[in-house]
């Protein structure tokens, strides 16, 4: 419900903006009629004081309220409110009002300074959408139903979403989500060319009718018996403590006999898994540790050194086979079913949610009492803003570094969170709460990106034709942005993590790929940076060279392949062509006529050559390898990358009040030139000696459309208002002329006079005859 006081000093006030309550005893009162405005809030307020370890021990309900609000005025108000109306966003333009609660820092500086502990809080929305009648709807959330509205669908009532997330309500849902998506949703479907595919071995969990618990479930090996047989895959967290595997000494027994039931509840999320995918009514499961054998567990040293020396007699192990083909298991599922909220074997799929939990998710019903510009007289569903986010997207299992690929890569997935289910697929994403799909101002910020990049990746190939020049870039930066966030738990599987997703990138791009970056514009990729001052290079990383972001522990804030502005200059390999690494095996790029004036043309170049080959291949675009091993993860011949370049010298200095740094060169003319700097792990002392390469300039004369013919036809008073702007790299010497990155710069706005005088310094010298320092020469870097 909404409280009187909301009602009253908010909805039906009149106004646009406001302060919440400022009485904790009013506040109170309104967390005990139920006001989910308030609730809301008041769960935000509890887990900042959560967080700060800021409890109030009092036996008084609500006590942790206390410490954040007064009694004199709205300046001890914690929050301040708008209120407006927005239907210009919303679908088919119906009425939609925002109602947005921010923290009130106050306007008195020294009132700012004792409320800094409320910059911690988030802001709040809550979207009003026009509820035209209460439809009951039909049960299957078929947002094609007419009679639905458009905004939010049925909104089902507490008593139909049950006590549990394996009530008959939910079993229910999920079967009216697969059948409307199976029916109603053409984009679902797969097209690519590998959709026959299916994994070496999958789990037979018997008839859906059959008898539940089954005595034994069995791992049967494909091949040609099963091998169009829909099948279902299992996203979870393993913990720390053993369950049911499949290793060598079982394999027989686990193909021929079976699993037996009690190996099985060995792992909760295993025994709700396949109940699950019996009531979908699909016999098989992909789980993997049942379908990959996996290495046995050690009591001693010399027993895994054992291993380790039969293993290298024997070749590669079963992992390493299979994870080459990762992305097609997932790719080529019927539905991926996850495990969001279960942070290790004895989590499970299913949770009790009492009736708090549901007045949380279920959107909330207003009738004003009277009629207003805003609501009129009709009545609204109040909407949370962050459902996706917070509700799914927080969960434990979406810290792992390998669901990544399982999520995007997967073409339907139920994911069974803390207090409600969430469908996804290329066409909706869906909470049992709002089962025919999230309303748009919910959607738009992080579901239906999600979705598109989804339906791509199920296409016959990745396409930049009809989204952009750079949309293949954009969705690999995001990628690699959320990838990096995530935790992995053995850190030399890295690439093998994102591989799935790399893969079909680069059958898209045409173009090799190696340590997480491609062959062309490979110099500014070169410049990626951490995100922040926490990362790590661990020792298990320490096969991957120092050049690749996949040395790195940490969220990464990958580099676009395209200059801006436009690059005038960037630093060559030591035989004049554009810097590469080496592999043993290479994607054929016979196609690729090498790279444009600036990147923003190349994959405009780009687009058009993969539009004529859609056009001519109906769709269907494969690269071409020298080698049959499409599926396997590149190797570097060498780790070194050879470049030609200057190293110079600055100090790193640490910017005061934040957790950034800037690197400051002195120059000959008594100048300082300062950049911005990314170490990629946290310099321990402040004014540290460090050594640099800069790797690609641009001026922004060359915006006004100057070549270079006629900026040597300039005045001297016009050069002076030349700026450069460019890229680069820290770097530490390691032997000869051996350099390890450690770190990114980036500069911008130096005039003209301070780059003379930083091609002084770099180069040493002036070239004959031209008056200018040659940016152009330099040694041989090779950055390992």
């Amino acid at each position: 419900m909404v409280c009187s006081f909301c009602r009253s000093h908010i909805l039906e006030s009149g106004n646009t903006w406001g302060y919440h309550h400022y009485d904790v005893s009013r506040f109170k009162q309104s967390l005990q009629e139920e006001c989910s405005l308030c609730t809301r809030l008041s769960d935000d307020l509890k887990a900042t004081s959560d967080s700060e370890h800021n409890l109030n021990t009092s036996a008084e309900p609500d006590s942790w309220l206390d410490p954040w609000l007064g009694k004199d005025s709205s300046q001890d108000a914690v929050y301040r409110w708008t209120l407006r109306n927005a239907s210009a966003v919303t679908r088919e333009s119906k009425d939609m009002v925002v109602l947005r609660f921010r923290p009130n820092l106050g306007t008195d500086p020294a009132q700012q300074m004792q409320n800094n502990k409320r910059l911690r809080l988030p802001d709040r929305a809550f979207y009003f959408l026009h509820e035209e009648e209460d439809v009951q709807g039909d049960q299957k959330g078929d947002a094609t139903d007419s009679r639905l509205r458009p905004e939010l669908g049925r909104i089902p009532h507490a008593h139909q979403l049950g006590g549990r997330t394996d009530s008959n309500g939910a079993w229910a849902q999920m079967s009216s989500w697969m059948d409307n998506c199976l029916k109603h949703h053409p984009n679902c479907a797969r097209k690519h060319s590998e959709r026959d595919f299916v994994p070496t071995r999958l789990v037979d969990v018997g008839p859906h009718n059959g008898k539940w618990p089954p005595d034994t479930v069995r791992v049967v090996v494909t091949e040609e018996r099963h091998k169009h047989s829909p099948y279902v895959t299992l996203s979870h967290c393993w913990g720390k403590d053993p369950f049911v595997n499949l290793v060598e000494d079982n394999f027989d027994e686990f193909t021929t006999s079976g699993v037996s039931w009690e190996q099985i509840k060995s792992n909760q999320n295993f025994v709700d898994a396949i109940l699950v995918a019996r009531k979908l009514k699909t016999r098989f499961i992909w789980i993997d540790s049942l379908c990959i054998i996996q290495e046995p567990r050690f009591d001693t040293e010399a027993e895994r050194l054992t291993f380790e020396k039969n293993k290298k007699r024997k070749g590669d192990s079963d992992f390493s086979k299979e994870g080459k083909t990762m992305h097609k298991v997932y790719r080529n599922s019927y539905l991926n079913i996850s495990a969001a909220a279960s942070p290790d074997k004895n989590g499970g799929l299913f949770k009790a949610r009492d009736y708090d939990d549901l007045r949380r998710i279920i959107p909330e019903q207003y009738v004003p009492r009277k009629s207003t510009v805003l609501f009129k007289n009709h009545k609204w569903r109040a909407v949370a803003d962050k459902i996706y986010e917070e509700g799914l997207l927080n969960k434990i299992l979406y810290t792992r570094g390998w669901v990544f690929q399982e999520r995007m890569l997967s073409p339907r997935l139920l994911h069974f969170s803390t207090n409600q289910i969430f469908w996804e697929c290329s066409t909706i994403t869906a909470p049992e709460s709002i089962p025919t799909g999230l309303p748009l101002p919910l959607d738009a910020p992080v579901a239906a990106p999600d979705r598109q990049w989804r339906l791509r990746l199920q296409q016959a190939a990745l396409s930049v034709r009809s989204i952009g020049d750079s949309s293949i870039e954009t969705f690999w930066r995001i990628a690699v942005r959320a990838y990096t966030s995530c935790d992995l738990g053995q850190e030399k599987d890295k690439l093998i993590a994102i591989w799935g997703v790399a893969k079909l990138v680069r059958d898209a791009l045409r173009e090799d790929f190696a340590a997480g970056l491609w062959s062309l514009g490979l110099v500014e990729q070169l410049c990626w940076r951490v995100a922040n001052d926490r990362a790590q290079r661990p020792p298990a990383l320490a096969a991957f060279p120092s050049w690749s972001w996949m040395s790195v522990r940490g969220a990464i804030e990958p580099a676009s392949r395209i200059g801006n502005p436009p690059r005038v200059w960037e630093i060559e390999g030591v035989d004049g062509k554009e810097p590469q690494f080496e592999l043993r095996e290479r994607v054929s790029l016979d196609t690729v006529v090498g790279k444009g004036p600036t990147w923003k043309e190349e994959l405009a170049n780009m687009t058009n050559r993969m539009a004529d080959m859609e056009e001519h291949m109906g769709a269907h675009i494969t690269a071409e390898y020298k080698s049959k091993s499409r599926d396997a993860p590149p190797e570097l011949v060498c780790p070194e990358i050879s470049i030609k370049g200057h190293v110079m010298k600055g100090s790193l200095k640490k910017c005061e009040g934040t957790s950034g740094w800037d690197l400051a060169i002195d120059l000959p003319n008594e100048q300082v030139v300062w950049m911005e700097a990314f170490p990629d792990v946290r310099p321990s002392v402040d004014d540290l000696e460090c050594e640099f390469v800069v790797l690609a300039v641009s001026c922004s004369l060359y915006l006004e459309g100057l070549d270079k013919d006629e900026l040597d036809c300039l005045e001297d008073d016009e050069i002076s208002e030349v700026e450069y702007a460019g890229t680069g790299i820290l770097v530490e010497k390691v032997e000869g002329s051996m350099y390890k990155r450690t770190g990114a710069l980036r500069f911008e706005g130096i005039s003209n006079e301070s780059w003379e005088g930083l091609r002084e310094s770099c180069c040493g010298r002036e070239t004959e005859g031209e008056g200018a320092h040659a940016l152009e020469d330099g040694i041989q870097i090779l950055l390992c």
